[in-house]
């Protein structure tokens, strides 16, 4: 995903396009670290050609900047404007929406400012409590020049997209791999996997960037409408009926599904970790409840096919995805002995049960 700055760590920008086809952006944060990128490419035309400075009308002492940005950068610019129109609810967060109709808004110019970093991918800002100054235009962008501009700005999101991965040869190679196979071994399995994370990580920066516009995303995804005409095809109304079993015959525990006793050490350390809302109280702890949380949800993925028995549906399957979760616990593990040392070797209790069934699920393929 794309690394995006937390718009009240900022204190005050600039955007500097007095020099046609370069642009230098400067980003001053409230804990004093500054940022300047250099970029190749302009700026919409609101604030093409000139220094445009903002300021932050509610910055945040006490977040820090974004540990990842570099302090001087390099790249192209994207979509960079101090006037995108955007939606703003008048409810506040706490309190209910209406319970009929649209919920009251309105629309206020805010700042998007997008680059790609010849290091970091997409970078993105988008804040709406910044005041803007312009500074005295060097040269004025014509319609046809913001035209181009827009459109160089396409290109280097494509360009980008392009860098998360081949989605045509993966998904042909992934064809051939299954092609007259009915069951996969681990390796199989983590090329699918693999396949499915490149068209996930596509199609999130996409709906981050260009929202509830399908149109944008079906093509910068490679997607194709249903039938020529764009309508969906039609399909018989057909009534099925399903045969269920006859009560006599079922024990009581006939709708339980068994539950791996790695699950279960998974959901008593999220729970050692503190309430959700209690993590949100720092970035740090809030960052690694979530990592805690996200081990846990991937197991359960993992322990899907789990029989009571100790077997599973498919080996390969569940090997592939342990595998997944012992990446997610190995990031995990050097933030949780600094935050949380206590519950370390409960993590790390979990890292070595996986790598135990790993072993035993081998054996057994």
């Amino acid at each position: 995903m794309a690394l995006r700055i937390h718009p009240a760590s900022v204190s005050s920008l600039e955007i500097d396009n007095r020099d046609k086809g370069k642009t230098i952006v400067l980003l001053r944060f409230t804990d004093g670290f500054t940022s300047q990128a250099t970029l190749q490419g302009n700026p919409w035309r609101d604030v093409a050609g000139r220094v445009t400075s903002l300021e932050n009308q509610s910055p945040d002492p006490d977040r820090p900047h974004t540990p990842d940005l570099p302090a001087e950068d390099h790249g192209h610019t994207g979509d960079i404007t101090a006037s995108r129109k955007i939606k703003e609810l008048l409810t506040p967060l706490d309190e209910p929406l209406p319970k009929s109709g649209p919920p009251p808004f309105v629309w206020k110019n805010s700042l998007y400012l997008e680059w790609f970093s010849t290091t970091k991918g997409r970078v993105v800002l988008e804040a709406t409590d910044f005041q803007s100054s312009l500074g005295e235009a060097a040269w004025t962008m014509t319609p046809e020049e913001e035209i181009d501009t827009r459109e160089q700005a396409q290109e280097a999101m494509e360009k980008f997209m392009s860098q998360l991965g081949d989605l045509e040869a993966s998904r042909s190679e992934v064809d051939r791999m299954t092609e007259g196979k009915d069951e996969l071994d681990e390796f199989e399995w983590e090329k699918l996997m693999k396949h499915s994370d490149q068209v996930t990580d596509r199609y999130m920066e996409l709906l981050d960037k260009y929202g509830d516009d399908d149109d944008t995303i079906d093509q910068l995804m490679g997607w194709k409408k249903p039938t020529e005409d764009n309508e969906p095809p039609e399909h018989s109304a057909e009534t099925y009926e399903i045969e269920w079993p006859d009560e006599d015959d079922l024990d009581d525990d006939w709708m339980e599904t068994p539950t791996h006793p790695l699950r279960t050490m998974a959901e008593e350390l999220l729970d050692q970790m503190g309430s959700r809302k209690d993590s949100f109280e720092n970035d740090e702890m809030s960052d690694l409840w979530f990592s805690v949380a996200n081990i846990g949800a991937k197991l359960a993925g993992a322990m899907s096919g789990y029989h009571g028995d100790g077997t599973f549906d498919d080996n390969g399957f569940a090997i592939a995805q342990l595998k997944r979760v012992l990446a997610l616990i190995n990031e995990a593990t050097p933030t949780m002995q600094r935050l949380k040392p206590d519950q370390l070797p409960e993590l790390l209790k979990i890292r070595h049960e996986i790598i135990d069934l790993q072993q035993s699920l081998r054996r057994r393929s």
